[in-house]
């Protein structure tokens, strides 16, 4: 997905300050279910795990997540969904 979208050149060329986190949903499903991203605190547990990598980079580390952007493509609508009203 990475490289076949091309998402890490894209985000660099943005300018932006800003850290992409893709979770790995099911590879191969038949449908479009997100598998363990589909728990009641998933989300939780990725951001929980992206906060974790980060607070490995000095300097990055310091900056607190204010605004969190969800994109998915195909059938990561469900789970973005799934996201979004768990999230709080």
């Amino acid at each position: 997905m990475l490289n076949t979208f091309e998402l890490i050149p894209q985000l660099a060329a943005s300018g932006k300050n800003a850290i992409l986190a893709v979770p790995q949903g099911p590879k191969n499903s038949p449908d479009s279910f997100g598998g363990k991203l589909e728990k009641p605190l998933a989300f939780a547990a990725f951001m929980d795990d992206v906060q974790r990598v980060v607070a490995k980079h000095p300097g990055v580390a310091e900056a607190p997540l204010r605004h969190i952007i969800l994109s998915g493509h195909s059938g990561g609508y469900e789970v973005m969904s799934l996201f979004s009203c768990r999230a709080g």
